[in-house]
């Protein structure tokens, strides 16, 4: 992943933070019935889906921080267990792998 597409990562990762956190506790404030099209005296009915939203953006972003600090934690694959420093299992027979 190029440093381009990270920054671009983070910056839609904090935009996610921000709107979730706006979702969770400001879905019925005044200021922002505009973004949000909450009509005056439906903040109850639009209260769980705007919670349910909220959390989805900011769990988004937690994944999208994740997946930038792996790609830059240095570590290759074999430290998730895929692929070995050999091609031969320690598993493998003697005679599956063509000896003896």
């Amino acid at each position: 992943m190029n440093l381009v597409t990270q920054i671009a990562a983070g910056v839609y990762a904090v935009s996610l933070v921000a709107v979730g956190t706006l979702e969770i506790f400001f879905h019925g404030d005044q200021r922002f019935r505009s973004i949000f099209y909450v009509k005056p005296g439906t903040e109850g009915a639009v209260r769980m889906w705007a919670m349910n939203v909220g959390m989805y953006n900011i769990l988004t972003a937690l994944g999208i921080g994740v997946g930038i600090w792996l790609a830059n934690s240095g570590g290759e694959a074999r430290a998730a267990g895929i692929g070995s420093s050999s091609s031969r299992s320690p598993h493998t027979s003697s005679s599956a792998r063509g000896c003896g």
